[in-house]
């Protein structure tokens, strides 16, 4: 019994293959089921095989596939791998879309030369810069009245300046969004797919070879299974021919593409994330994440706007 690789991917669930891997037969029920379908004291497997419940059956059956546990775990992974890539591409672009809004708006960078003009007036020590986390404190210093925040005093005067500064947070629409990913959840589940991936690539090539060798069995008159022997892949171009043979080798090919397409968008992402946090004067050894710089931002840009009703 052979298991083709599904082309209608509609045509099992991603539960209805869970809910079959779960009933796969552990080794320790191979074996008793190969002991009790010996033929022993008249009575034949077939017969034995129709005491059997329905559950032992399916066992049964599945014990005459050739890795049946992997094929199946490889269909799994096809039906999982389309939205896995489409969520980790939308979380990638969602944290560098932020980064560009937060390097490139011009009314973000004059808010925060107000802050530090107006610190500069209270304070001693005049200030050339301010952490990311003192942005947090704005809201909750208070002053004389223990009502007003600094935020209240910085309404105003940021009005006076440019009352078009006041609506900053419209050059900023994916910041809010881009402080829910885990960019590195991010990076680990695409490590992960790539592990997958490879298991999958060797299986996709034991598949071609063994169809390889079926078909030159099937087109010899005489032949000798032992003397079939299929060479293993000299080069990267035989690979490629050799998974180009079969389906699951062609969506391996494409899969191994778009794993290797996200791993240099990471690169090009942690290169703006770096280039964010030094140009919002964060230290080159910040151990900030990238959804606590977003969240940070998110939660000013509120407060602001809380401050501004007020005001």
């Amino acid at each position: 019994m052979r298991i083709p690789f599904i082309s209608d991917e509609t045509a099992m669930s991603e539960d209805q293959v869970l809910d079959i891997i779960e009933y796969m037969p552990t080794r320790d029920e191979r074996q008793l089921l190969r002991n009790y379908m010996k033929e022993e004291n008249g009575e034949s497997a077939d017969d034995k095989f129709v005491k059997l419940s329905e559950c032992e059956k399916f066992m049964i059956a599945m014990m005459t596939v050739k890795h049946s546990k992997s094929k199946l775990k490889a269909l799994l992974f096809k039906l999982q791998f389309r939205w896995c890539i489409q969520y980790l591409a939308q979380d990638m672009r969602s944290i560098e879309n932020a980064c560009d809004e937060l390097s490139n708006s011009t009314r973000l960078r004059e808010i925060f030369r107000i802050i530090l003009g107006i610190m500069g007036t209270v304070s001693t020590s005049k200030a050339s810069s301010f952490s990311l986390k003192s942005l947090q404190k704005l809201n909750q210093a208070k002053g004389l009245d223990d009502k007003a925040s600094f935020l209240h005093y910085v309404v105003p005067v940021v009005k006076s300046n440019n009352e078009a500064l006041l609506d900053f947070k419209d050059d900023l629409p994916t910041v809010a969004a881009a402080s829910n990913v885990d960019w590195d959840q991010c990076v680990s589940k695409l490590d992960e797919l790539e592990i997958q991936l490879e298991s999958l690539r060797k299986l996709a090539l034991h598949q071609a070879k063994s169809d390889k060798v079926a078909y030159k069995l099937q087109k010899s008159a005489h032949w000798n299974a032992s003397e079939v022997q299929i060479n293993e892949p000299k080069s990267l171009d035989d690979e490629v021919v050799l998974l180009h043979s079969t389906e699951i080798g062609m969506f391996t090919l494409r899969a191994i593409e778009q794993v290797s397409q996200l791993h240099e968008q990471v690169d090009t992402t942690n290169s703006k994330i770096f280039g964010v946090l030094e140009y919002l004067s964060e230290s080159e050894g910040s151990k900030m994440k990238p959804h606590e710089l977003f969240g940070t931002i998110s939660e000013f840009c509120d407060n602001f706007d809380g401050a501004r009703a007020d005001v």
